[in-house]
């Protein structure tokens, strides 16, 4: 089975200046980044379901091992917290 690996781009604020950071993941480690950005941000689960009309089942479900979120959800959850996912072409 092939190895994805999701590259992110999260805009933080460094000495009051903003930064586009850029994040490699693998699939496993998105929810662990979700659910701490979310946090940064002072967000609940419901909060981050309300603010971007996506259902709490399905907030949990991102930020779990084991969810396997839309990319529709993603987006919205990304949008909301100030990420971005960006694909490219894998190597040969």
């Amino acid at each position: 089975m092939p190895f994805l690996i999701i590259f992110l781009i999260e805009k933080v604020k460094l000495n009051k200046k903003c930064a586009m950071v850029h994040i490699m993941l693998a699939k496993n480690q998105l929810g662990a980044r979700l659910e701490q950005v979310r946090k940064l941000h002072g967000l609940t689960q419901k909060q981050l379901a309300a603010l971007t009309n996506v259902s709490l089942r399905s907030v949990v479900a991102a930020e779990s091992i084991h969810g396997n979120p839309t990319i529709t959800t993603l987006t919205k959850l990304f949008d909301a917290l100030g990420m971005e996912m960006v694909a490219q072409p894998k190597s040969q």
